[in-house]
């Protein structure tokens, strides 16, 4: 299953300098992909609608803003002319956003995502469990955690080399949780994707020489 961030992640890559233009918000096929990963799109078009694609399809009347989502405890309200874009978005459903621009280079609008899977109880909570251990023991022990787990693992990757019995799958798994939890820490989750992404980028370019 595709997340918010991916499939943001995923549009944007895809278009020219990464900018999604107004007129061009989703291909058909970016609509599907949103369908079949149980997402909505929502963005701005003219000066009085908010489209929705995806696991929902719709437009709604939204002249100057206003209500343009509800269900449960979740909304999401539609703002026009609010800072520096013509529309914006209001909620309280977890989500990742996106900027629309103009053919002029003008922000248009700030375009959300969010999984209707957040809104129907389904949504994965393994953020908040990280929080709550996190709170529960500490800090500096979940760091130090993080620490005694990475060695676990080099230890496992040793004895495969040698020629021993290892569980270097557990390993790995134990210090994919401690690095969830540093990020939350140091509150780097956006700079850690931004490093991944320049050095991936690195390692293509010296691979495909």
């Amino acid at each position: 299953m595709m997340n918010e961030k991916e499939f943001v992640k995923m549009i944007t890559e895809s278009r020219h300098w990464g900018k999604v233009f107004r007129g061009n918000e989703l291909t058909c096929d970016e609509e599907e992909l949103a369908r079949e990963n149980n997402l909505v799109v929502v963005f701005g078009h003219s000066d009085d609608c908010a489209e929705f694609r995806g696991a929902i399809d719709d437009e709604v009347d939204c002249f100057d803003g206003g209500r343009v989502f509800e269900k449960n405890e979740f909304y999401i309200d539609a703002m026009w002319c609010i800072g520096n874009t013509a529309w914006k978005y209001n909620t309280n459903i977890p989500h990742e956003s996106f900027k629309v621009w103009d053919d002029d280079g003008m922000a248009y609008c700030l375009a959300i995502v969010f999984s209707m899977d957040s809104i129907d109880g389904k949504q994965d909570n393994t953020s908040e469990i990280h929080k709550v251990a996190i709170e529960y023991y500490g800090e500096e022990m979940q760091e130090n955690q993080c620490i005694e787990e990475c060695a676990e693992l080099i230890q496992a990757i040793n004895k495969k080399h040698r020629g021993r019995a290892h569980n270097i799958p557990e390993e790995i798994a134990d210090v994919e949780i401690c690095l969830e939890q540093l990020k939350i820490i140091n509150n780097c989750a956006d700079d850690v994707e931004n490093y991944k992404t320049a050095k991936m980028e690195r390692l293509k370019a010296r691979i495909t020489k």
